[in-house]
């Protein structure tokens, strides 16, 4: 986030692929979000927390488009919009759970096989059926998805240990 993000201090190829997808400095999405507001969040399925709010207003409605080898896995496609997790908020009960924050979606990962998901502590996690933490912020979060890091497995209560 401008006033969060730490976007100079940022590789080329992230400030590239940023820059790719329609992200400038002082980028603003207040209309878009401010409609997800009145027609998704206001639902009640999933509330925004002010951390998923101010990623939103930097990066919703972009989508980043890539494949290829990664650093760890491989760099897939993914996209800031939280509407593509209506219907799910019972699949990310055990995660809140597990981490002991609420959790807010924000797009989705590993084109279209995962939910991108923030916590009010600015943690993402990239889930589906298991959650693995990719970044302590949106920052790292978007150098994981960028880069092709694989995130920290989240155990929760019914993983296997």
């Amino acid at each position: 986030m401008t006033n969060g993000m730490n976007i100079k201090s940022s590789t080329t190829p992230i400030l590239t692929t940023l820059r790719q997808a329609g992200w400038i400095p002082g980028r603003s999405a207040k209309e878009l979000v401010d409609q997800w507001e009145r027609e998704f969040f206001s639902a009640g399925e999933f509330s925004l927390h002010a951390t998923a709010r101010a990623v939103l207003l930097e990066f919703g409605g972009l989508s980043f488009e890539q494949d290829g080898p990664g650093e760890t896995v491989a760099r897939r496609s993914f996209c800031f919009d939280p509407t593509v997790a209506a219907g799910e908020s019972d699949r990310f009960a055990e995660f809140e759970r597990a981490l002991g924050t609420h959790l807010c979606p924000i797009g989705e990962a590993e084109a279209s096989e995962a939910f991108l998901l923030i916590a009010e502590d600015g943690r993402v996690l990239s889930a589906m059926d298991d959650a693995f933490l990719i970044g302590w912020s949106i920052e790292e979060a978007i150098s994981a998805l960028v880069l092709g890091r694989l995130g920290e497995f989240i155990r929760t209560e019914q993983a296997p240990a």
